[in-house]
């Protein structure tokens, strides 16, 4: 997402499990706040016409989606799914075929409107 805005050939983001938004996690988790880095939070206006593709676990404990949710409007339209019975861990390897070629007919499809 930060570097997302500076690359000129980009067809798209795809985000598995991702940090979006470091404060809300640090704070949520009761962590000290990650100093010095960027916050990916702050490149959603910059990143708003790039097709995106959000994908998070139910049952993730590392970034909830409840975190995800706070900010989903900022994220393009019909960025954000959320994976049942995932975790951080489980079972995106396994998944990531399907989840692929169901990005690229999205991607495809949002090239063709534009």
């Amino acid at each position: 997402m930060l570097m997302a805005s500076q690359m000129p050939d980009l067809v798209g983001v795809i985000n598995i499990a991702g940090n979006l938004n470091i404060q809300a996690w640090a704070d949520h988790h009761g962590y000290s706040a990650l100093t010095g880095s960027l916050n990916p939070a702050d490149a959603f206006d910059a990143t708003r016409s790039i097709p995106q593709m959000h994908f998070f676990g139910s049952n993730d404990t590392v970034v909830p989606y409840a975190l995800v949710q706070q900010i989903q409007d900022k994220l393009s339209t019909g960025s954000v799914q959320v994976v049942s019975d995932f975790d951080h861990d489980c079972c995106w390897v396994q998944a990531w075929p399907r989840l692929l070629r169901e990005t690229a007919r999205r991607f495809e499809a949002a090239a063709t409107l534009h």
